[in-house]
């Protein structure tokens, strides 16, 4: 049999893409096209046609990554001589299929993603739920929903307001740790997540160290000095005197012992909040 080149599926190539043109619609009827061929609807096969009818956008993305793979060969090569064709139907013309890799999720629902490169080999843009990667001198993927993405020298955390974001302010400004070591940081946002910790008993961790100790130390006997010194830390701002002056009598009633509750509250107000949102927008490395 003749080989196929790529002047002989140039016209259905055009074809898929007109068809293809309109992903939503397309995304809106795969399901019911699927049913209609008598092909079963497992678990598996539900899950994935369930993210194409909520993502659309992926089908568009495979045609035009489809489509790229073939751009700028003549006419007269052969489909074997073509990476994104050479491994099928058992022919190696020296490229491969790229295959995305696969989203793992851990016991505590995280979809995580991993790629075998340094996080600095990569390009990252995060647009939403969807994240970009794109390796240096490779094809860009677009990944949607995901809560992380492993490389070969960290993680990148996008869930940050679902713990890492409080986890990673309260190292920078309880501890003054910039750098936090992987697999504390992990610990700790694995104790939160699995429900197994508060960020109360976290704090209450944090305020016992050598590193707490070393920050605030000197300012412990006086408490107008260490709230000044937790709002510039933590709010970066001056304290307003009503707050100030709430936090310092509940600090001076309790004692010491309510310095980790304070902290706790601090990390889990709005304004926190909304500073994790700005602050780490493009997701925390650790």
């Amino acid at each position: 049999m003749l080989e196929l080149t790529i002047g002989d599926i140039r016209p259905l190539l055009s074809l898929t893409t007109s068809i293809f043109n309109n992903s939503e619609s397309i995304a809106a009827q795969l399901r019911s096209l699927i049913t209609s061929l008598n092909v079963p609807i497992t678990a598996e096969l539900d899950a994935a046609l369930t993210i194409i009818e909520q993502n659309p956008i992926l089908i568009k993305l495979g045609v035009d990554e489809f489509n790229a793979g073939v751009a700028g060969f003549p006419d007269s090569t052969p489909l074997s001589d073509i990476p994104a064709f050479s491994d099928v139907g058992g022919n190696s013309g020296g490229g491969g299929v790229i295959t995305p890799p696969t989203v793992t999720i851990d016991p505590n629902g995280n979809e995580i993603q991993t790629f075998s490169l340094p996080y600095s080999d990569a390009s990252i843009v995060i647009t939403g739920e969807t994240v970009t990667v794109t390796p240096a001198g490779g094809e860009s993927q677009s990944l949607v929903g995901l809560d992380r993405i492993v490389f070969d020298d960290g993680t990148l955390y996008l869930d940050t307001q679902d713990g890492a974001g409080a986890l990673k302010t309260a190292y920078n400004a309880v501890l003054g740790v910039s750098t936090p070591d992987a697999a504390g940081f992990e610990f700790w946002l694995n104790e939160i997540e699995s429900g197994s910790s508060t960020l109360f008993s976290v704090m209450e961790a944090f305020v016992r160290t050598e590193s707490f100790n070393a920050k605030y130390g000197d300012k412990l006997t006086d408490t107008s000095a260490l709230l000044d010194a937790f709002y510039m830390d933590i709010f970066g701002r001056e304290a307003d005197a009503a707050g100030k002056a709430f936090w310092q009598e509940y600090i001076e009633n309790g004692g010491l012992g309510v310095l980790d509750e304070t902290l706790a509250y601090f990390l889990q107000s709005d304004e926190v909040t909304n500073i994790i949102g700005s602050n780490f927008s493009d997701g925390i490395f650790i």
